[in-house]
């Protein structure tokens, strides 16, 4: 478990799972994913099994840091590349935004980022984003992640297509402004 001043990360649960499919079957999701497909239950339970079963692939459930402990969203790394020290960073959702605390979004990318760089021992995290989702982008960019590339019209979203920006954050980089990064993330005074 990771533990923030608001919000923590822990392992994913039962009841978490149920929640995990209502978000990827609400239409106001779609514009932050690739793709546009309601999947049944048993798609989500099998998804979940495989993730969960992988050991290239981590996700955590976004919890807050109180004595309730619901699920407020997900968040993961993939493709766990640990001969070359590297990982994708993503299915990134704060789906119970209500219940979520201001600047929730900062803390998990603090977490994040420190168990990404400290514990498993990364070098580069990286992660695709539509270029339409620009909280995210500026998000990733105010914690030290750099483009890296730009896909052009890589995604068909609602009758268009759409570019993606590949997005880096070096171990280097990181260890020289992770103070800044936790007085971002109201981590540190």
């Amino acid at each position: 478990m990771l533990i923030g001043k608001n919000i923590k990360l822990r392992e994913v649960r039962d009841e978490d799972i149920r929640l995990f499919w209502k978000w990827k079957n609400d239409p106001h999701y779609y514009d932050f994913f690739y793709e546009l497909i309601p999947i049944s239950w048993q798609q989500q339970l099998n998804w979940t099994s495989k993730i969960l079963n992988d050991p290239n692939e981590i996700i955590f459930s976004i919890a807050l840091n109180d004595s309730n402990d619901s699920c407020l969203g997900t968040v993961g790394f993939q493709h766990i590349d640990r001969r070359n020290r590297k990982a994708e960073w993503g299915r990134w959702i704060i789906g119970d935004k209500g219940r979520a605390p201001r600047g929730a979004g900062k803390e998990v990318e603090c977490l994040m980022l420190e168990y990404g760089f400290e514990h498993l021992g990364l070098n580069k995290l990286y992660c695709e984003v539509l270029t339409t989702n620009e909280k995210v982008v500026s998000l990733h960019k105010r914690f030290g992640f750099v483009e890296e590339g730009l896909f052009r019209e890589h995604v068909f979203k609602q009758g268009k297509f759409v570019d993606i920006l590949f997005l880096a954050l070096y171990s280097k980089r990181y260890f020289e402004i992770r103070d800044d990064i936790k007085k971002l993330a109201g981590q540190i005074q």
